[in-house]
């Protein structure tokens, strides 16, 4: 089964995507870049080269680590723990990436690899909620501008769903017609496919640039049951067009 993901990204990253871009008094890639269209104008006088990458998030073995720091002790229907895991993309220094293509393809011989969770997931970039099956919960976190939610582990920390699929799924800009998804419901194998409209993609490119990194996490989430916080093994690749400052 394969699941394709087409996001138009237009990024700085710096070294391997960690710390932070200063944008005035040093002398760095992320000086001369204000705002989203000055990585759309260097990106169109340059002659972008493209790089690709790997995320990967293996199958993590059942079951949330629950009372441990931050989560709570299992209870049904709340809540009650997560597993976080993040991938940081290696990019080359003072690289301004032009356009990202991600392509949910198989580990297993490219015959596609089944996107598969339990309970519930959330699917970060710099920690941006992009998309959830459980609409409801995401609205627990802050958010900018009606559409960019921010993950926090506490503010969504005990917080009561319901087991019904009919629930609809968050995806960045949907409500607003600035994005195209279809996220599978939970135990089920399916396959996520995301796409989002400029607007969406110039906030998130500038705020890579302000933050200097470029982190995708998956998020699982469990209430009391041994199989929770769990999902299949989930990769995919990145093209990443880009030009060197």
């Amino acid at each position: 089964m394969r699941a394709l993901l087409f996001l138009p990204l237009a990024l700085l990253a710096c070294g391997s995507g960690k710390g932070t871009v200063q944008t005035s008094g040093t002398d760095t890639a992320g000086d001369d870049i204000g705002d989203a269209d000055d990585v759309a104008d260097a990106c169109e006088e340059g002659e972008p080269e493209t790089l690709t990458l790997t995320v990967s998030f293996p199958a993590p073995a059942p079951g949330c680590d629950w009372g441990e720091p931050g989560n709570l002790e299992p209870e049904q229907a709340v809540v009650t723990a997560r597993r976080e895991e993040v991938q940081s993309l290696e990019l080359p220094e003072d690289a301004v990436i032009c356009d990202v293509v991600f392509d949910f393809e198989g580990i297993s011989g490219g015959t596609g690899t089944p996107m598969e969770y339990d309970d519930h997931f959330l699917f970060t970039f710099n920690d941006v909620v992009l998309a959830a099956n459980y609409g409801p919960m995401v609205e627990e976190f802050s958010v900018d501008d009606g559409l960019f939610y921010t993950y926090d582990w506490g503010a969504l920390r005990g917080y009561p769903f319901e087991f019904d699929d009919s629930i609809p799924s968050f995806c960045i800009g949907e409500d607003a017609g600035l994005s195209t998804c279809t996220i599978p419901p939970p135990e089920t194998d399916g396959t996520l496919a995301l796409q989002f409209e400029p607007d969406i993609v110039n906030e998130l490119s500038f705020r890579a640039v302000s933050e200097g990194r470029y982190d995708f996490a998956f998020i699982t989430l469990g209430d009391n049951d041994d199989t929770d916080c769990s999902h299949a093994d989930f990769e995919f690749t990145v093209e990443v067009p880009y030009v060197q400052r």
